[in-house]
């Protein structure tokens, strides 16, 4: 019987190409000598960042540690940091979590602000600064609307309940932000068609996108407090934003505000801030959110307010 050679996986050829590639490439594949092997950070979340806030929030702890890091998001429902897979990570957590046990507090702390964005570059034909009162903020979007080819000017994530609550906090007259304070001027928005109505179905994905495609003067977010300022690096795409408290009754109200505290496990290197490091404190008054009072709101309230502006929301 006369047995066959096992076929061949690749051509001669092909084997002598392969060898060549990995004799050129295999250096470049390899890390620098001296490179720091980048940490692993975990930021448990409660409120949807989208990949500018994200990549923002990653240039931040890597410009103050002075190394790479690897950003990994999670949902916070759930979320405990002693779950398997975490011994080594370190924890971007929010101030008022417990603290973990088998790690310590770094000195690098940062704060997230819910702020109106504001297109300059598309605002400057009907006014020259951004809204301070809600007067004044109808009157700029009903300009917007009246020019030629008109568009929606303002887009929200209302189908976000953290977006709604955010409004609630920030609108609510009597401190306590557990009633419908921001339902008349949303609704009010709505029905004059300056307020998007396919905000009702959005989450905050897409009103960043139709506020970074320009289909959006106005529109609310997360922003780190270093990317505050017009020069600021961290500005990417939103080179011609602005970002400002929410127009009030009297004036610009209180921002909704996250603040969140690096932890590092113990017995491993203690981090080193970069020397002339920061961190940016904010022209304007805030107020720091209570995650059981939001919980609470979300889940008694929100329904209610949401099914209210979809049942008298624009047609």
């Amino acid at each position: 019987m006369t047995s066959r050679a096992a076929p061949r996986l690749f051509p001669q050829p092909a084997i002598v190409l392969l060898v060549v590639i990995l004799a050129v490439t295999w250096p470049a594949c390899r890390p620098p000598v001296g490179a720091t092997v980048g940490e692993t950070v975990v930021l448990p979340s409660r409120v949807t960042l989208v990949p500018w806030v994200l990549d923002a929030v990653r240039r931040i702890v890597e410009r103050g540690l002075g190394r790479t890091i690897s950003l990994s998001v999670r949902p916070a429902a759930g979320f405990t940091p002693d779950e398997p897979g975490l011994e080594r990570s370190w924890l971007l957590l929010e101030d008022g979590d417990t603290p973990p046990v088998g790690r310590a507090a770094s000195g690098l702390r940062l704060s997230l602000y819910w702020l109106l964005g504001v297109r300059t570059d598309l605002l400057t034909p009907v006014a020259s600064a951004s809204p301070a009162t809600l007067d004044e903020f109808r009157e700029i979007l009903g300009r917007l609307r009246a020019r030629p080819s008109p568009v929606f000017p303002w887009f929200e994530s209302l189908y976000s309940p953290m977006t709604l609550r955010c409004f609630e906090v920030a609108l609510a007259t009597d401190g306590s932000g557990q009633g419908f304070a921001a339902l008349p001027p949303l609704q009010q928005a709505l029905d004059q068609k300056l307020l998007n109505p396919f905000s009702i179905d959005s989450d905050e994905a897409l009103a960043f996108d139709v506020f970074e495609a320009g289909d959006a003067v106005f529109t609310t977010m997360w922003v780190p407090g270093e990317a505050l300022p017009v020069g600021s690096l961290l500005r990417g795409t939103l080179t011609r934003a602005v970002f400002v408290p929410l127009p009030g009754p009297e004036g610009p109200v209180p921002v909704p505000r996250l603040d969140f505290t690096l932890w590092t496990p113990v017995g491993g290197s203690p981090p080193a801030l970069a020397p002339g490091v920061v961190l940016a404190s904010a022209p304007f008054t805030s107020l720091v959110l209570d995650p059981r009072l939001d919980e609470r709101w979300i889940r008694f309230a929100f329904p209610q307010a949401y099914d209210c502006l979809v049942q008298g929301g624009g047609d």
